[in-house]
């Protein structure tokens, strides 16, 4: 090696920004969308500290926190994970979780009770949907939300749960979607990723019923306006489109995501002015039909990496239609 090559400042590789994280997530929405729940909670073992956001809509008003706060050295000890506003709490393994949030405004406690008895891993792998490791379930929510100044309202609504783990890349994706659909009948998850590096794109999923559990194994989104300009930002996210997930037996799970009446929007951009990389990312609640019928509901995350200079700085189209939603 001559000194021309290591006698200069050199850049990490891409496994130095690999930092290992412990993600817990939270959805559910009711069938008339007038009330949705999101709790998601990020851990970090090195700085010992946690990620906390909460955010509740009731009736188009939106209630947002995010807030840091301590969390176990020790976690394997526990089977909870505290804020001085939020509990989140495994009540059964595999089965039960509770959440308990008094913040500013809005008050709530709440069960999530696993729907079909379907869980589903997914394991980390170079070719696998994700970078790290991944548990989902169906749940049904129960409890009540409790807005100051007006009466407890009985929160029962269909979501999702999900637990995520492992050394995470820095933007591992270019674009990813994320779809979880909750029917009076049965359960679909379905998610499309493209690797940032390898360029590798994935898809799958499970579907879930009173039978049992299957893997998606293939999904198709009718019209993905989202990426069809790769240099674009994420648009306002309003117009409708036609899903199919494909299970193990041959089922076709058909749907229609009603993009257009969401109505709970939550945005989580992520921003590196330094590397002039964006990935915008939006999760929201929205109708599902299925043929002639609106019968369920689906959350929706969908997430797109933009690099350019100064692309950090630029307006997003998403955002403004967040604004006019709430």
């Amino acid at each position: 090696m001559s000194a021309a090559e290591y006698d200069r400042l050199l850049p990490a590789p891409e496994e130095a920004r690999r930092m290992w994280r412990e993600h817990w997530g939270v959805f559910a929405t009711t069938l008339d969308q007038r009330m949705a729940v999101l709790v998601h909670i990020t851990t970090d073992p090195i700085r010992r500290e946690g990620v906390f956001t909460v955010v509740i809509w009731v009736d188009g008003r939106r209630f947002k926190d995010i807030h840091r706060a301590p969390v176990p050295t020790r976690p394997e000890l526990s089977n909870a994970i505290r804020s001085p506003q939020l509990t989140f709490e495994i009540l059964e393994p595999g089965e039960r979780c509770a959440i308990g949030y008094r913040g500013d405004g809005v008050e709530a406690d709440l069960q999530f009770a696993t729907r079909f008895n379907a869980q589903h891993r997914i394991e980390a792998g170079p070719q696998a949907l994700y970078p790290v490791d991944n548990v989902q379930q169906a749940v049904a929510a129960s409890g009540e939300v409790r807005v100051a100044g007006q009466p407890a309202r009985a929160f029962d609504a269909f979501g999702s749960r999900d637990h995520t783990w492992g050394w995470f890349p820095e933007a591992p994706f270019r674009h990813h979607e994320w779809i979880a659909v909750s029917l009076p009948d049965r359960f679909v998850q379905m998610s499309r990723t493209r690797r940032r590096v390898t360029g590798v794109a994935s898809e799958g999923g499970f579907a879930a019923t009173a039978v049992g559990v299957r893997e998606v194994t293939s999904v198709e989104i009718a019209d993905p306006y989202w990426i069809s300009d790769p240099d674009a930002h994420l648009p306002p996210l309003d117009r409708d489109t036609e899903c199919d997930a494909v299970d193990s037996g041959g089922n076709v799970h058909r749907v229609e995501l009603l993009l257009s009446r969401g109505t709970a929007r939550h945005h989580s951009n992520r921003r590196d002015r330094e590397l002039d990389r964006i990935y915008e990312q939006v999760t929201m609640f929205c109708p599902v039909r299925v043929g002639d019928q609106v019968t369920g509901t689906a959350v929706v995350e969908i997430g797109k990496l933009l690099e350019r200079p100064g692309v950090c700085d630029e307006p997003l189209p998403h955002a403004a239609k967040a604004r006019a939603v709430g």
